[in-house]
């Protein structure tokens, strides 16, 4: 079907007039189209983020920082390194990450558990935590228990308090921190907890007893040295006494023949003996060095007690509770855009269903339309029917509006159905040129056209169309007849205020003819053919009959607008198509589903041939720039307006 250009609607709403998005719009990133759509999901994930890490701020407990330095020497205790005349830079480095093991070990954990009875101390037993922390802790439990994940509570048996030492100890263990600085020998000791002096204790706790180990564990080096000293002394002296007797009978045996020989062990005798004096001289030095240990390391700097918290630092708490909540905000957002499947823009229309889009109708504000209900300024009764005269001027101010103004007129009535009277200027009235060309140039020459407004789901604003297109093509001149068409749910009926007569049901029944059901609206000179039935006419014969008289009703009117059942509902559309010139399918902007759009165009090759174009109802318009439809700032303006009225 080739599509035609519809006049009008480009300069009404600012979009191109069949939907298609102008450079500005369409040359946005998706990605970046997907943010703005989702903005205020990702603005209201930082902000809760934002109050998430302030609040966790508040409610965290100060925590202080203390920090001790200990230098380590890196001589190594192994008494067979002590001969070495260098030591490689790979030893030194294991040197220093032995240390830093000992430092972390369970036992001086313990050994500093038992010197400051840390077990027996409320301060570091029973440590306050931030609610956050409480409240997570509450849940897992809370969890557990309810779903029976925990293990079963044995029968419970007071710890001894060697056990009570080690969990406090594993504790402090977990806490403690051990950094090495730079590359120095330098380790750092330190930590965090809620009590200044206490941490500080600790820490100096640490470097005082790794110290003290140090020079336990260096003297027992001395021991085992002059140990293995003394077994090495005396199995060098008997190596050289027996040099000395293998050079004496080498000399007796071959007195002075061989003197290369005697030579070779003379030496080897002198060097067992420099040997065993080094030995011995060594040997002296330990014993003295044992009676006077000394700690392979020193303590450079000692813990003091911190007078400022170093944590909770707010702007930590702070940037990651906004880094948090954009995660998650972007999380939701992508799960929202995931499950988007209904239709918003004409590219979709065109995409999914092949027909024209015939352009926007924007969504109603309710405020806006009970503030046209004062422009009805003399309600009227025809023929026992209640219609109404509309004025051309906008409406007074809510002080000077007579209550007597609207009360003749039905519970029923709606301003929505006389937009083109009520309030011709609006947005919403433009797009009713573009759809009444694009009927006119698929309606056969020389008698009127018939059109049908469908939708695939009941509740998208049918009758409203409907309403609005027939009076505003009656306003222009041309003869027009609306007929309420849907025999299930006559709202259009109701709304007009339409409850008793004849209508539609009694001409398909052959008790009443064209001309005795019809009312004119006398604001626009529309002719309306209601259906009063109050249950609706079954069987194809109705249908043939309703194609029958709109073969009739051609010759007496310009154009015929049909409001109908919605497709999905009921087949007559459909079973109408060969007495229709078009149909004008209605989209519920952001709820009716692409796929089933997409799948009644693909079932009814027909229904596709006749349908006119799309139109999308109840479309916000201040949001399709948000989906790469982008609009002029006029049109901006107004959408805006109409929003906020």
């Amino acid at each position: 079907m080739t599509e035609l250009p519809i006049s009008g609607l480009g300069r009404a709403d600012g979009i191109d007039p069949v939907g298609r998005p102008n450079p500005n719009g369409a040359g946005a990133p998706e990605l970046l189209l997907m943010l703005r759509r989702q903005r205020w999901v990702l603005i209201l994930a930082a902000l809760l983020g934002l109050f998430a890490g302030a609040g966790h701020y508040v409610t965290s407990p100060d925590r202080f920082y203390a920090r001790a330095v200990i230098l380590i020497d890196e001589r190594a205790s192994d008494p067979g390194q002590e001969f070495a005349t260098n030591f490689p830079l790979l030893r030194n480095e294991t040197a220093v990450l032995n240390e830093m093991q000992v430092l972390r070990s369970l036992a001086l954990a313990e050994d500093v558990t038992r010197k400051l009875a840390l077990h027996e101390t409320d301060a570091f037993v029973q440590r306050p935590v931030s609610l956050a922390r409480s409240t997570v802790t509450g849940l897992i439990a809370a969890a557990k228990t309810t779903f029976g994940l925990g293990e079963p509570v044995a029968e419970q048996v007071a710890p001894t308090q060697d056990e009570v030492i080690l969990a406090t100890a594993q504790k402090l263990q977990r806490d403690l921190g051990i950094t090495r600085v730079g590359r120095s020998f330098s380790v750092e000791v330190s930590m965090v907890l809620h009590d200044p002096a206490l941490a500080a204790a600790i820490t100096n706790a640490y470097a005082e007893l790794y110290l003290a180990d140090r020079q336990v564990a260096s003297q027992a080096a001395s021991q085992a040295g002059a140990k293995w000293l003394r077994q090495n002394i005396a199995e060098v002296r008997d190596s050289a006494d027996e040099a000395a007797r293998d050079l004496a009978a080498f000399r007796a045996e071959n007195r002075a023949l061989d003197q290369q020989g005697a030579r070779a062990l003379e030496q080897r005798v002198a060097s067992l003996n420099t040997v065993h004096a080094t030995l011995l001289e060594r040997l002296e030095m330990v014993t003295i060095e044992g009676s006077y240990p000394l700690s392979n390391g020193r303590l450079l700097s000692r813990a003091a007690v911190p007078a400022d918290p170093a944590l909770p630092k707010s702007w930590r708490l702070i940037s990651g509770g906004l880094v948090l909540g954009l995660l998650a905000g972007l999380a939701f957002a992508a799960w929202r855009e995931l499950r988007e499947t209904s239709i918003r823009t004409g590219e979709d229309v065109r995409r999914l269903s092949g027909v024209p889009f015939l352009g926007y109708l924007p969504r109603f504000s309710g405020r806006r339309i009970r503030r046209l209900r004062p422009l009805v300024t003399q309600p009227l009764l025809l023929e026992g029917t209640p219609t109404a005269v509309f004025s051309r001027f906008r409406p007074q101010p809510k002080a000077g509006v007579s209550k007597v103004a609207t009360a003749g007129l039905t519970e029923h009535f709606s301003p929505a159905l006389y937009l083109p009277s009520v309030a011709p200027d609006l947005a919403f009235n433009e797009p009713l040129k573009g759809i009444i060309a694009r009927l006119d140039r698929m309606s056969a020459p020389g008698a009127g056209s018939v059109a049908a407004i469908a939708s695939l789901n009941s509740g998208e604003g049918r009758t409203v169309l409907a309403a609005n297109l027939a009076q505003f093509s009656a306003l222009s001149g041309a003869r027009t007849l609306l007929i309420d068409a849907d025999m299930a749910n006559p709202a259009l009926s109701r709304q007009l205020g339409f409850t008793q007569g004849n209508g539609l049901g009694e001409i398909l029944a052959g008790k009443a003819g064209l001309e005795d059901c019809l009312t004119t609206l006398p604001a626009t000179g529309l002719k309306v053919l209601p259906f009063i039935q109050t249950g609706p006419p079954n069987g194809r014969t109705h249908i043939m009959r309703l194609a029958e008289h709109l073969e009739t009703a051609r010759h007496l009117f310009d154009r015929i607008i049909l409001d109908s059942q919605p497709l999905g509902a009921s087949s007559d559309v459909t079973a109408l198509l060969n007495a229709l010139d078009g149909v004008v399918m209605l989209a519920d902007w952001g709820k009716t589903e692409q796929t089933a759009m997409q799948a009644a165009m693909a079932d009814d090759p027909v229904l596709q041939r006749k349908t006119a174009g799309v139109v999308l109802n109840r479309t916000r318009m201040h949001r399709l720039a948000a989906y790469g439809v982008s609009r002029n700032r006029t049109a901006r303006r107004r959408g805006r307006r109409w929003a906020r009225s």
